[in-house]
Protein backbone atom coordinates (compact mmCIF):
# COMPACT_ATOMS: atom_id res chain seq x y z
CA UNK A 1 0.00 0.00 0.00
CA UNK A 2 1.43 3.60 -1.08
CA UNK A 3 -0.05 7.17 0.81
CA UNK A 4 0.15 9.80 -1.50
CA UNK A 5 -1.28 12.16 -3.14
CA UNK A 6 -2.43 10.65 -6.11
CA UNK A 7 -1.87 13.89 -8.13
CA UNK A 8 1.99 13.79 -7.60
CA UNK A 9 2.29 10.29 -7.54
CA UNK A 10 4.77 8.42 -9.90
CA UNK A 11 5.74 4.58 -9.93
CA UNK A 12 9.45 4.26 -9.20
CA UNK A 13 9.35 2.43 -12.59
CA UNK A 14 7.13 2.23 -15.62
CA UNK A 15 4.00 -0.02 -15.32
CA UNK A 16 1.89 -1.76 -17.86
CA UNK A 17 -1.55 -0.72 -16.25
CA UNK A 18 -3.33 1.86 -14.35
CA UNK A 19 -6.41 1.72 -12.88
CA UNK A 20 -8.07 4.24 -11.53
CA UNK A 21 -11.63 3.53 -9.73
CA UNK A 22 -12.38 7.25 -8.92
CA UNK A 23 -14.98 7.28 -11.42
CA UNK A 24 -17.90 9.31 -11.11
CA UNK A 25 -21.55 9.55 -13.77
CA UNK A 26 -20.27 12.28 -16.27
CA UNK A 27 -17.05 12.44 -14.43
CA UNK A 28 -18.35 14.91 -11.29
CA UNK A 29 -17.51 15.14 -8.00
CA UNK A 30 -14.43 12.42 -8.62
CA UNK A 31 -11.09 14.17 -9.49
CA UNK A 32 -10.31 11.28 -12.44
CA UNK A 33 -9.29 13.63 -15.45
CA UNK A 34 -7.07 15.89 -12.91
CA UNK A 35 -5.43 12.94 -11.61
CA UNK A 36 -4.54 10.77 -14.51
CA UNK A 37 -4.08 14.46 -16.09
CA UNK A 38 -1.28 14.96 -13.28
CA UNK A 39 -0.24 11.37 -13.75
CA UNK A 40 0.74 11.43 -17.01
CA UNK A 41 2.32 14.81 -17.48
CA UNK A 42 4.68 13.23 -13.78
CA UNK A 43 4.98 9.51 -16.31
CA UNK A 44 6.21 10.93 -19.42
CA UNK A 45 8.75 13.41 -16.74
CA UNK A 46 10.17 10.14 -15.69
CA UNK A 47 9.62 7.06 -17.90
CA UNK A 48 9.31 8.55 -21.44
CA UNK A 49 6.61 8.86 -23.71
CA UNK A 50 5.10 5.38 -23.91
CA UNK A 51 2.28 5.65 -21.29
CA UNK A 52 0.75 2.16 -19.70
CA UNK A 53 -2.81 1.37 -20.49
CA UNK A 54 -5.80 2.61 -18.61
CA UNK A 55 -8.80 1.13 -16.91
CA UNK A 56 -11.07 2.25 -17.79
CA UNK A 57 -9.59 2.94 -21.51
CA UNK A 58 -12.52 5.24 -22.15
CA UNK A 59 -15.58 6.94 -20.86
CA UNK A 60 -18.56 7.93 -22.80
CA UNK A 61 -20.97 10.65 -21.47
CA UNK A 62 -24.76 10.46 -22.42
CA UNK A 63 -27.85 12.52 -21.82
CA UNK A 64 -31.36 11.40 -22.22
CA UNK A 65 -34.37 13.73 -21.45
CA UNK A 66 -37.25 11.78 -19.30
CA UNK A 67 -40.31 11.86 -17.07
CA UNK A 68 -39.12 10.86 -13.84
CA UNK A 69 -41.87 10.27 -10.87
CA UNK A 70 -40.62 12.57 -7.70
CA UNK A 71 -43.48 11.16 -5.48
CA UNK A 72 -42.37 9.59 -2.64
CA UNK A 73 -44.79 8.00 0.36
CA UNK A 74 -47.70 10.83 -0.40
CA UNK A 75 -45.05 13.59 -1.04
CA UNK A 76 -43.80 15.43 -4.15
CA UNK A 77 -40.15 15.90 -3.88
CA UNK A 78 -37.99 16.79 -7.41
CA UNK A 79 -34.19 16.36 -6.18
CA UNK A 80 -31.44 14.71 -7.79
CA UNK A 81 -31.50 11.05 -7.76
CA UNK A 82 -29.57 7.65 -8.54
CA UNK A 83 -30.21 4.95 -10.33
CA UNK A 84 -28.92 1.39 -10.85
CA UNK A 85 -27.63 1.09 -14.37
CA UNK A 86 -30.48 0.03 -16.05
CA UNK A 87 -32.05 2.17 -18.40
CA UNK A 88 -35.43 0.07 -17.89
CA UNK A 89 -36.94 1.90 -14.24
CA UNK A 90 -40.47 1.48 -13.52
CA UNK A 91 -40.50 5.05 -12.11
CA UNK A 92 -39.05 6.59 -15.47
CA UNK A 93 -40.37 7.41 -18.87
CA UNK A 94 -37.78 7.46 -21.69
CA UNK A 95 -38.50 10.60 -24.17
CA UNK A 96 -35.41 9.91 -26.44
CA UNK A 97 -32.52 7.70 -27.12
CA UNK A 98 -29.67 8.37 -25.20
CA UNK A 99 -27.29 11.10 -26.84
CA UNK A 100 -23.54 10.77 -26.28
CA UNK A 101 -22.23 14.34 -25.47
CA UNK A 102 -18.56 13.53 -24.73
CA UNK A 103 -16.47 10.83 -25.74
CA UNK A 104 -12.91 10.43 -23.06
CA UNK A 105 -10.33 8.51 -24.57
CA UNK A 106 -8.08 8.38 -21.05
CA UNK A 107 -4.54 8.01 -22.87
CA UNK A 108 -5.45 11.22 -24.65
CA UNK A 109 -5.82 14.34 -23.07
CA UNK A 110 -9.12 14.82 -21.01
CA UNK A 111 -11.49 17.44 -21.36
CA UNK A 112 -11.89 19.44 -17.95
CA UNK A 113 -15.07 21.61 -19.22
CA UNK A 114 -17.96 20.61 -20.87
CA UNK A 115 -20.23 22.90 -22.65
CA UNK A 116 -23.44 21.37 -24.26
CA UNK A 117 -25.72 22.29 -26.24
CA UNK A 118 -27.61 19.22 -28.35
CA UNK A 119 -30.86 19.10 -30.47
CA UNK A 120 -32.65 15.88 -29.74
CA UNK A 121 -35.56 14.53 -31.66
CA UNK A 122 -38.47 13.37 -29.03
CA UNK A 123 -39.38 9.97 -29.86
CA UNK A 124 -43.14 9.95 -27.91
CA UNK A 125 -45.52 12.61 -26.60
CA UNK A 126 -46.35 13.32 -23.07
CA UNK A 127 -44.65 15.54 -20.67
CA UNK A 128 -40.30 16.01 -19.43
CA UNK A 129 -39.34 16.93 -16.40
CA UNK A 130 -35.74 15.43 -15.81
CA UNK A 131 -32.84 14.59 -17.62
CA UNK A 132 -31.00 11.45 -17.08
CA UNK A 133 -26.98 11.11 -17.27
CA UNK A 134 -26.14 8.01 -18.34
CA UNK A 135 -21.90 7.30 -18.33
CA UNK A 136 -20.59 3.82 -20.12
CA UNK A 137 -17.03 2.72 -18.85
CA UNK A 138 -14.87 0.73 -21.90
CA UNK A 139 -12.66 -1.61 -19.75
CA UNK A 140 -11.51 -3.74 -22.23
CA UNK A 141 -11.59 -4.15 -26.16
CA UNK A 142 -11.51 -7.60 -27.55
CA UNK A 143 -9.89 -7.04 -31.11
CA UNK A 144 -10.13 -10.87 -31.91
CA UNK A 145 -13.87 -10.97 -31.05
CA UNK A 146 -14.76 -7.48 -31.83
CA UNK A 147 -16.16 -6.58 -28.54
CA UNK A 148 -15.99 -4.29 -25.72
CA UNK A 149 -16.18 -4.93 -22.06
CA UNK A 150 -17.66 -2.21 -20.56
CA UNK A 151 -18.99 -1.31 -17.00
CA UNK A 152 -21.70 1.14 -16.10
CA UNK A 153 -21.92 3.77 -13.29
CA UNK A 154 -25.14 4.51 -11.93
CA UNK A 155 -27.58 6.80 -13.89
CA UNK A 156 -28.05 10.63 -12.45
CA UNK A 157 -31.85 12.42 -12.80
CA UNK A 158 -31.64 16.02 -12.69
CA UNK A 159 -34.76 17.46 -12.37
CA UNK A 160 -35.69 21.06 -14.44
CA UNK A 161 -37.00 23.89 -13.39
CA UNK A 162 -39.69 23.92 -15.81
CA UNK A 163 -41.60 20.79 -17.18
CA UNK A 164 -43.14 20.47 -20.55
CA UNK A 165 -45.28 18.80 -22.96
CA UNK A 166 -43.22 17.35 -26.13
CA UNK A 167 -45.23 15.57 -29.26
CA UNK A 168 -43.50 12.70 -30.83
CA UNK A 169 -40.80 14.27 -33.47
CA UNK A 170 -40.45 17.70 -32.30
CA UNK A 171 -36.96 18.82 -31.42
CA UNK A 172 -35.51 19.87 -28.01
CA UNK A 173 -32.06 21.23 -27.13
CA UNK A 174 -30.15 20.09 -23.96
CA UNK A 175 -28.02 22.52 -22.55
CA UNK A 176 -25.92 22.82 -19.54
CA UNK A 177 -21.68 22.79 -18.60
CA UNK A 178 -19.37 21.76 -15.93
CA UNK A 179 -16.02 21.10 -14.72
CA UNK A 180 -14.84 17.99 -14.32
CA UNK A 181 -14.82 17.13 -11.19
CA UNK A 182 -17.55 19.60 -10.45
CA UNK A 183 -20.56 19.29 -8.56
CA UNK A 184 -24.58 18.22 -9.26
CA UNK A 185 -25.53 21.50 -7.95
CA UNK A 186 -23.00 23.20 -10.07
CA UNK A 187 -24.60 20.93 -13.16
CA UNK A 188 -28.10 21.59 -12.41
CA UNK A 189 -27.84 25.02 -11.96
CA UNK A 190 -26.85 25.58 -15.44
CA UNK A 191 -29.40 22.44 -16.48
CA UNK A 192 -31.48 24.19 -19.22
CA UNK A 193 -33.85 22.71 -21.98
CA UNK A 194 -35.15 24.77 -24.78
CA UNK A 195 -38.32 24.15 -27.19
CA UNK A 196 -38.50 26.92 -30.18
CA UNK A 197 -35.32 28.93 -29.27
CA UNK A 198 -37.11 29.07 -25.61
CA UNK A 199 -35.18 28.33 -22.78
CA UNK A 200 -37.28 26.51 -20.38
Amino acid sequence: MICADATEFVPDHPVDVVVCEMLHVGLLREKQAQVIAAFKRRYRQTHGTKLPVFIPEASILMAQPIYQSFDFSGYHAPLPLFQTPSLDQPRTTQFAALTPYATIHYNEPIPMQYNVDEPITVTRSGTINAIRFVTQNVLAINIQCKQAITWPNQCLVLPIASPFDAAANDRIRVKFEYYAGGSIEQLAATLRMCRSRVFL
